[in-house]
């Protein structure tokens, strides 16, 4: 008996599937940004429309009265913005790696709620990008 312990991984050749449950997670994340995005903007709408009694417009009530909530808007902005970019050049670097089948779905619904996020500020519709970015 040797009193020499090897770790696991030194004992079997590399398994592709070992932190599939890992990456999958991170890119499941990566994927709820956009629609966190929606959802933080549309809730610092109606925590205007109950605060104001209307509906909110440019410059009507100023946004920055809600500071915290409108830090979370913006962050989540950015960080929508970023997954734009990492999430699906992840996905390929990940899909090289030999994980591909774990990131499929994620990528896919991240790049759909991106096209989504996208036509909701192009449109602006009901004038809430408009009023936030006042």
């Amino acid at each position: 008996m040797s009193a020499v312990t090897t770790l696991p991984s030194a004992r079997r050749p590399l398994d592709r599937n070992h932190g599939s449950k890992a990456v999958a997670w991170l890119f499941w994340t990566a994927a709820m940004f956009p629609a966190n995005l929606v959802l933080l903007a549309g809730s610092l709408a109606v925590r205007s429309r109950l605060a104001t009694g209307e509906w909110p417009s440019y410059g009507n009530p100023d946004p920055s009265e809600f500071g915290f909530h409108l830090m979370l808007v913006v962050l989540a902005f950015i960080a929508t913005a970023a997954m734009v970019v990492v999430v699906p050049v992840g996905g390929l670097a990940v899909s090289l790696l030999g994980f591909g089948k774990t990131v499929r779905l994620p990528v896919a619904i991240s790049l759909i709620s991106s096209v989504v996020v996208f036509v909701l500020v192009v449109n602006d519709i009901g004038g809430i990008s408009n009023w936030i970015a006042d």
